[in-house]
């Protein structure tokens, strides 16, 4: 544990005080925190290697390079945008064969809302009919299925409870 340059009999004089766990701990882990950066650095990719997997940019400016890079994404996006312009509409696609008549009406969007529209109409209509059909309480209660308590009292049949 004695360094070099050290005397044994300080290094053990330094060991017994208190505070000396910390110290060495602090010692140790900032030369085992130095051997594993020199390791790192050592075993890190070239910068060229970088460049050339397009990690990197290369070593112009930095202005250059954004300049470059807003140029490339503003031609990007006016070839969207006259792509977008230039693209057939539903109708012509089903004048050529490539779409359905059928597919053009559902991206035709009254269609879309009617249809819409029209399913809700045929589920209001559904649930109405059923509740026409579905029997009174007061055969339930014949039928054993509720008992005769979960009726709903009228104030007219209801009759007045004693107090005693």
């Amino acid at each position: 544990m004695a360094s070099e340059g050290t005397p044994k009999h300080e290094v053990d004089s330094v060991v017994d005080t208190p505070a000396t766990p910390t110290i060495l701990t602090a010692k140790i882990s900032t030369v085992v925190a130095s051997k594993s950066l020199e390791n790192k650095l050592l075993s890190r990719v070239a910068k060229t290697a970088l460049i050339e997997r397009n990690i990197l940019l290369g070593d112009s400016a930095p202005a250059l390079q954004n300049s470059a890079k807003s140029l490339e994404r503003s031609r990007r996006m006016d070839a969207l945008s006259n792509k977008l312009k230039n693209r057939p509409t539903a109708e012509t696609l089903v004048h050529h064969n490539i779409m359905h008549t059928t597919l053009a009406v559902d991206y035709d969007e009254n269609a879309h809302k009617e249809k819409a529209t029209s399913t809700k109409q045929q589920t209001y209509d559904l649930l109405s009919k059923k509740i026409l059909s579905r029997p009174p309480p007061e055969q339930l209660v014949l039928q054993n299925i509720i008992p005769k308590e979960a009726l709903p009292t009228t104030p007219s049949t209801e009759t007045p409870k004693s107090e005693n």
